[in-house]
């Protein structure tokens, strides 16, 4: 009877009161959740954050999309402490003692929905995949090939394209500008591409041929046909935050106002050498060959041979090559740029590399400056400068006698680790010299290929690549004579960086 009365009254209603009733509801469920989200009910209430963070993840969106994130997460710590919310629903730690906790123990919270947004082609990959057992199964069937073991009896692949990266920074020398991120894309691609893949990507060649095809008056860098892809790649981080259906429909809209000319290009390129990888992997598997053969040692007949489909196989192929691009061009060129800007400290890596006795890779490995040098600039190196967000447990979780609830977003970043100077003393300079002495603080502190059980599935390779580069680069002397184009490497900060201008360049004294 109550309801039937309800629904007779409702009726007698104009259409201006429905109208009201219509919009009063929305507004009293806003206000209400406004309030419940500041008062003392809402389970983060006690944790600190400016207002509009704790009503709504905007504030981050708008930040990640211009590319300041790094530098805002960093104002909030700065004004608010150690732990600060980032969003309603989301809690930031710049503390070690929160790593393990929440990247280590039990093989730490699961990644957040946002990595699917790093999807390939529809499917997740050994990156993006966020549920631990299906990334575990994909990880097992190649995890032997990232080991540094395996790197060394297959080292001819690293050295191959070292030399050819060596040959052409020498050919930039004398033009007067070496355009090292796009040489150090091509070195990384190619090499991980002849090791992972059997057959070489090729950026180095390219990067030659649009070299020898310039006007030297011509103030546009060389590029290898990779370039745009991994451009594009990196700038849609600034959406990693937005739900699937957002992510999709903001990267459309951001395409459709601001075409990249080249990417269509660069990502018929990508596919193209995608498909003769699948074909030559798809050859080995129905030859039969033994699966100890050299052949069949490939990262996508592992993956076929462990059961995946050839078109998850072939977005993990491109995962790689934009992963291997990414990190080790940024790395080795911010490697490059402070060795250059500081040549004291090149000098001082010369001086070592030059008093030392070298009769095999291992020797190379074992120069303490050297790694020094390779620590320093992977605590500056910012290729994914942001937070790595994990989402806490059925359980919930405690931390410094604060609960925080099951589904909280939770997260370090590189940026608050590496340049915290309760951490790193004089933190925003290049000092390799602090890793002579490390601290144990200091040794987890560094996070530059994430951490935990969801770490870079490359990072041994990574590390042990770039020991080699750098080394090769002062023994030859690469950059003898040559100093920074610009004061420092500008970024657009988000889950990956973006180089401002597309070019970190070094040029003739």
């Amino acid at each position: 009877m109550a309801l039937h009365s309800i629904l007779a009254s409702a009726s007698q209603l104009s259409t201006a009161q429905l109208a009201g009733v219509f919009l009063f509801v929305p507004v009293l469920l806003t206000l209400a959740t406004i309030f419940y989200r500041l008062g003392p009910l809402y389970p983060l209430s006690g944790t600190p954050g400016p207002l509009l963070p704790r009503l709504t993840g905007l504030p981050i969106l708008y930040h990640a999309y211009i590319g300041d994130e790094a530098k805002w997460v960093h104002s909030l710590h700065e004004r608010y402490g150690a732990i600060v919310r980032l969003a309603p629903n989301w809690v930031d730690f710049r503390d070690v003692r929160a790593l393990h906790p929440i990247y280590h123990e039990k093989g730490g919270f699961a990644k957040a929905s946002h990595y699917r947004n790093f999807d390939v082609d529809g499917h997740a990959t050994i990156f993006s995949n966020t549920i631990h057992q299906e990334r575990s199964l994909r990880a097992k069937a190649v995890i032997q090939m990232f080991s540094v073991a395996n790197c060394k009896k297959n080292a001819h692949y690293f050295k191959a394209s070292l030399s050819r990266f060596i040959e052409q920074c020498q050919r930039d020398k004398e033009s007067g500008r070496v355009q090292m991120l796009d040489l150090a894309r091509g070195m990384g691609i190619d090499a991980v591409t002849e090791y992972l893949f059997g057959i070489s990507f090729d950026g180095l060649r390219e990067y030659a041929d649009a070299s020898s095809k310039l006007d030297a008056k011509c103030d546009q860098p060389p590029r290898m046909s990779a370039s745009a892809f991994v451009d594009a790649f990196t700038a849609s981080s600034r959406l990693l935050y937005c739900s699937k259906w957002l992510y999709t429909l903001a990267d459309r809209i951001d395409g459709f106002f601001f075409p990249n000319p080249e990417l269509p290009s660069s990502a018929a390129s990508l596919e193209s050498f995608t498909r003769i990888v699948m074909a030559n992997a798809r050859t080995t598997i129905d030859s039969g060959n033994s699966k100890t053969s050299e052949t069949s040692e490939t990262f996508p007949v592992r993956l076929l041979r462990a059961g995946f489909s050839p078109a998850e196989v072939a977005a993990q192929c491109k995962d790689i090559m934009f992963a291997a691009t990414d990190t080790l061009g940024m790395n080795i060129s911010t490697a490059c740029f402070m060795l250059a800007k500081f040549p004291e400290t090149y000098q001082k890596l010369s001086a070592e590399i030059e008093a030392a006795t070298i009769k095999s890779d291992d020797d190379i490995h074992q120069l303490p400056y050297l790694n020094a040098v390779v620590r320093e600039t992977l605590r500056m190196s910012m290729t994914n400068p942001c937070e790595f967000p994990r989402q806490v447990g059925a359980s919930g979780w405690a931390f410094d006698n604060v609960f925080y609830p099951p589904g909280t977003t939770v997260s370090c970043s590189a940026t608050e680790m590496h340049f915290y100077s309760g951490i790193y003393e004089d933190a925003f300079a290049f000092k390799p010299e602090r890793w002579l002495h490390a601290t144990e603080i200091m040794q987890k502190a560094l996070m530059s290929f994430g951490v935990g059980s969801r770490q870079c599935i490359a990072k041994g390779m990574s590390l042990w690549a770039l020991n080699l580069v750098i080394y090769e680069v002062a023994k030859e002397n690469i950059l003898g004579g040559l100093k920074v184009s610009s004061e420092k490497i500008e970024l657009l900060e988000g889950f990956s960086s973006r180089v401002v201008g597309g070019s970190i360049d070094l040029v003739r004294e």
